[in-house]
């Protein structure tokens, strides 16, 4: 869902003119703590980090990026901007 509705607000921001910006999807500061967030994850829900999985996030990628991690371009959507 994201990477469509990404493409379709680059199409749409495109069409009108308009600048666009690149963000990302922040829930800790720096890539090391994915891990205790994973374990807050599991306090929120009151589970087990075991069976916590399916709502915690897949990788290690929600931190805080730099502006040169922001501006390397990873994907399509992504290389437009660059």
């Amino acid at each position: 869902m994201t990477k469509r509705a990404n493409g379709a607000l680059a199409a749409l921001a495109a069409r009108l003119g308009l600048r666009t910006v690149a963000t990302n999807d922040v829930h800790y500061h720096i890539r090391e703590r994915h891990r205790l967030h994973d374990v807050l994850v599991a306090i929120r829900h009151r589970t087990t980090l075991d069976a916590s999985h399916t709502l915690r996030k897949p990788n290690s990628e929600f931190y805080l990026k730099s502006a040169a991690e922001m501006a390397a371009p990873r994907s399509p959507i992504q290389r437009r901007f660059a």
